[in-house]
């Protein structure tokens, strides 16, 4: 057939049939290397793919096709929050991510539905998907399902997290003046966490401070099951309002994380506490022993602004005498800018049988401050 076309436009237009034969080449030459060019592009997209899956970095792969390189800092309730290798941390909503890719350390997930997975992630071909690998065993996950997640073999300074916050007021009629300083810590890894916290109420009368509120403690739980925790703790507690110069408290219990959804976490404890109190007058009252319940509940909104919602609800029972105590807290954190907030807590202590012969059995109050969250 190329034959024929040839000898037919030689002896029409008179061209030698070695021009035509040119013409020819061309035109295929035109055609193979528009084939090259689509075909490179195509490479060059998958071949971007391919390199961040092989790469040692951690990758996440977005739905609308982009990827970003970095280093994951951990899964929380529908967001991950990432560290890009050229840009400050981002959080995404885990809907908007395609797959990730992880293999330089294991991480613990946590589903929506109680599982708990350990091991590596690889990228998924199926959208919306992530491998978990762990030796031989492979198993698929749908990312949207994963309520927490967070590396276990970072250094020790990377698995702390927590807050600082303080306030001060001050009335010039009375002369009065109110500090508020609260700060908390959080390590986690593998299958236990550490918590410390701190909080305090300073009132100032001139140069003149008091104590009003103290609390600070430690807490320990090992996490022996996907929703089971057991722990102890030991506290130290101050509330002139109350009586109560000083209780040192050290107690065991369990705890289960009934709800560990996307936008809210409920966890209910219980257990055995011992006290050791001294009232503001100087008595006391040796070893008292009671029983506790309780939940902490938590609730969060990542669309713009960001606010954390958090109460505490504790509830004490004597086993050696008639007395019921109740310590509750609730916190609102709103996002300023990045890594500060504006944090709002109110606070209700009550006592059937405060320490103090003088004192009160209710104490409550709020405390307005700025924090810094790491």
């Amino acid at each position: 057939m190329r034959g024929k076309i040839i000898y037919f436009l030689s002896s029409v237009f008179n061209y030698p049939s070695i021009f035509v034969n040119l013409l020819f080449c061309n035109l295929y030459r035109t055609r193979l290397l528009f084939l090259i060019l689509i075909m490179a592009s195509a490479l060059q997209a998958d071949a971007q793919k391919w390199k961040a899956v092989f790469q040692p970095r951690d990758t996440i792969f977005f739905k609308n096709g982009s990827i970003v390189i970095g280093e994951i800092d951990k899964i929380q309730l529908g967001v991950i929050i990432f560290d890009p290798d050229d840009a400050n941390d981002i959080t995404v909503q885990l809907r908007k991510l395609n797959s990730i890719h992880a293999v330089a350390r294991d991480f613990r997930i946590e589903t929506t539905d109680h599982q708990v997975f350990i091991g590596t992630l690889y990228h998924s071909v199926h959208s919306g998907f992530v491998n978990v690998v762990l030796g031989p065993d492979t198993t698929p996950l749908f990312i949207n399902n994963i309520s927490n997640m967070y590396p276990v073999a970072k250094s020790i300074i990377k698995r702390i997290d927590g807050s600082l916050s303080a306030g001060y007021s001050y009335t010039k009629s009375s002369n009065l003046g109110r500090l508020d300083i609260t700060a908390s810590a959080r390590y986690l890894n593998q299958k236990s966490e550490v918590n410390i916290n701190y909080s305090s109420i300073t009132t100032y009368e001139g140069s003149t401070g008091s104590r009003d509120n103290e609390n600070a403690g430690i807490r320990y739980n090992y996490l022996y099951h996907a929703r089971w925790l057991a722990g102890g703790l030991f506290n130290y507690q101050r509330n002139v309002e109350l009586g109560i110069e000083s209780r040192i408290q050290e107690g065991v219990g369990i705890g289960n994380k009934l709800i560990t959804g996307k936008v809210a976490q409920l966890l209910a404890f219980g257990g055995f506490v011992v006290n050791q109190e001294t009232s503001t007058e100087g008595n006391y009252s040796g070893i008292l022993t009671e029983g506790t319940a309780g939940i902490r509940f938590n609730v969060f909104r990542f669309s713009k602004p960001e606010i954390d919602i958090e109460t505490t609800q504790n509830f004490f029972v004597g086993l050696m005498q008639n007395r019921y105590r109740y310590d509750g807290n609730v916190s609102i954190r709103f996002e300023m800018i990045k890594d500060f907030d504006l944090k709002l807590s109110f606070y209700t202590n009550y006592d059937s049988k405060p320490p103090g012969e003088a004192s009160g059995n209710l104490d409550y109050g709020t405390v307005i401050g700025i924090a810094y969250m790491f």
